[in-house]
């Protein structure tokens, strides 16, 4: 397996596979990644599972919270029967913001629930959660794929990006509640999840409206336009484009 760094990640990459696994880069996790072999862990059916390094005798991920958290912490928790969730469920993404401890019991429940409705409620919206090391705090975000219209101001959604400084189980449950209230609906009441939600902080984030034809010029999704010197990627509300996900805020404390 081929290990390398781009800017501020390490990626993994096998058998033609670019960027098979990935975290965050430091010079000191480098040194630490970079000296072993790794291998892929597949499950009982053959399907890959985990990177790990049979030197380390660790997994990608356990090496990453050993080094943000030590490895006393987290051998402490599991022994609480805590395990390394990955908050995206996608075992490869191994960058700190995606892991941190959660119950092996709310595990297991996330996994049959949570992950696969949001997995499904993408091409409506794609609600993520992630973990901040360097404020010690957790975001929610939800990219919207389906036009859905701000109360307050009467714009269409873009992104909303919550703050938390609650425990992880508390960000889950706003994670789960927020993703309940738009697909039950079918409609975000940015006003009323100011009440049923426990978030410190909001950023709201609208879609610009720009022009889709003109000058004998037909616009369409994906392409790129300047606008007042500033850049923007058409998109439309249809299968062809969809956002994944979206990036926290930096520095939001």
């Amino acid at each position: 397996m081929k290990v390398y760094r781009e800017n501020e990640t390490i990626y993994f990459s096998k058998d033609g596979i670019e960027k098979l696994g990935y975290t965050n880069y430091t010079p000191e996790l480098w040194d630490i990644i970079s000296k072993v072999t790794w291998t892929v862990k597949n499950d009982a059916m053959g399907t890959p599972k985990y990177i790990k390094s049979n030197q380390l005798k660790k997994t990608l991920h356990q090496v990453v919270i050993d080094y943000y958290f030590s490895e006393e912490v987290r051998k402490d928790a599991y022994s609480k029967e805590f395990i390394i969730e990955h908050l995206d469920n996608e075992r490869f993404n191994c960058k700190i913001s995606n892991l941190y401890f959660l119950k092996k019991l709310t595990n297991t429940y996330k996994g049959w629930y949570f992950d696969k409705k949001s997995q499904e409620s993408i091409p409506i919206v794609s609600v993520k959660m992630f973990h901040i090391i360097e404020t010690q705090r957790f975001q929610i975000t939800a990219a919207f794929n389906y036009p859905f219209t701000n109360p307050e101001t009467g714009n269409i959604l873009s992104v909303i990006k919550l703050l938390y400084d609650t425990p992880y189980g508390i960000v889950f449950q706003d994670a789960e509640t927020l993703l309940n209230s738009i697909l039950d609906i079918m409609k975000l009441d940015v006003i009323e999840l100011r009440k049923i939600l426990r978030f410190k902080d909001i950023k709201i984030e609208e879609y610009e409206h720009i022009q889709s034809s003109g000058d004998n010029i037909t616009l369409k999704s994906g392409n790129c336009v300047i606008k007042d010197g500033k850049a923007y990627i058409i998109q439309e509300f249809d299968d062809n484009m969809e956002l994944i996900s979206s990036a926290y805020e930096k520095d939001w404390a």
